[in-house]
C-alpha cells in the first residue's frame, strides 16, 4: 500500500516538474496588435486613427528589434494618410528606421520598423510598442465593417538582452501571431431623420 502511494506521489511530482520545464522552454507568443482609435466612421467623423503595435513576452525577451509586414483591408477604397513611426521609437534616425510601405487595395505592402540595440542605442523595451500609425478615411459612408489584418511577415526579431546585436526570430520559432481589427462605418447621424423630416414637410405642403 505504501509503495503504491509512493509511486503515485513520485508520478505527480514528475509530471509537475515536466510541466514547469515545458513552460520555461515555451515562451509566450509575440506578434502584432491593431488599434482603431477615434470611434465609428461617418460623414461627421470621416477619419480615424489606426495604430499597429508589436508585442512580445517581456519575461523571456528584452525588446522588439525589427520586422517587415503588410496590411490587408476588406475595403479597397479606404485611404491611409499621414503615416509615421509613433513614439517612443519616434522618427527615423540613428537608433530607429521606418518604411511606411506601399499603399495598395486599401492597405499596404512591405512596411518595416527597426530599432537598434548597439552603438550607443538601447532598444526601448516597451511591450506592446507602436511601430506604425496613420489616419484612415473614406468618402463612402455606407454602413459596413472594414476588417484590417496584418500579413506577409517573413521575420519578427526580438532582442534577448540590453546591447545584444541580434535576437530570436519568433516567426521561425513558430511563436508569432498576426493581428486584426475592425473599423465600423455608419450612416451620418441624423441623415435618416433629415430624410423623414423632408418627407413630412412635402406631405404637409401637398395638403
Amino acid at each position: 500500500m505504501r509503495r503504491t502511494r509512493l509511486t503515485t506521489w513520485c508520478a505527480v511530482v514528475l509530471l509537475a516538474s515536466q510541466s514547469a520545464l515545458a513552460d520555461l522552454q515555451s515562451p509566450e507568443m509575440g506578434g502584432f496588435t491593431i488599434e482603431v482609435i477615434g470611434g465609428d466612421v461617418s460623414a461627421t467623423n470621416p477619419g480615424i486613427t489606426v495604430q499597429i503595435s508589436a508585442y512580445f513576452s517581456d519575461q523571456h525577451y528584452f525588446a522588439f528589434g525589427w520586422s517587415q509586414y503588410s496590411l490587408q483591408s476588406t475595403d479597397p477604397d479606404g485611404v491611409f494618410s499621414h503615416i509615421y513611426l509613433p513614439a517612443p521609437m519616434g522618427s527615423s534616425g540613428v537608433c530607429s528606421t521606418f518604411s511606411p510601405g506601399t499603399l495598395t487595395n486599401g492597405g499596404f505592402t512591405d512596411a518595416s520598423s527597426f530599432q537598434s540595440n548597439i552603438l550607443g542605442c538601447t532598444a526601448n523595451p516597451l511591450t506592446p510598442i507602436p511601430i506604425w500609425k496613420a489616419t484612415w478615411s473614406t468618402t463612402d459612408f455606407t454602413s459596413r465593417d472594414v476588417v484590417l489584418s496584418t500579413t506577409d511577415t517573413p521575420w519578427f526579431i526580438v532582442y534577448e538582452t540590453v546591447g545584444s546585436l541580434g535576437g530570436f526570430d519568433l516567426v521561425e520559432l513558430g511563436l508569432f501571431q498576426h493581428g486584426s481589427a475592425v473599423i465600423h462605418v455608419v450612416p451620418a447621424p441624423g441623415a435618416s431623420l433629415c430624410a423623414i423630416g423632408g418627407f413630412v414637410l412635402v406631405s404637409r405642403r401637398r395638403r
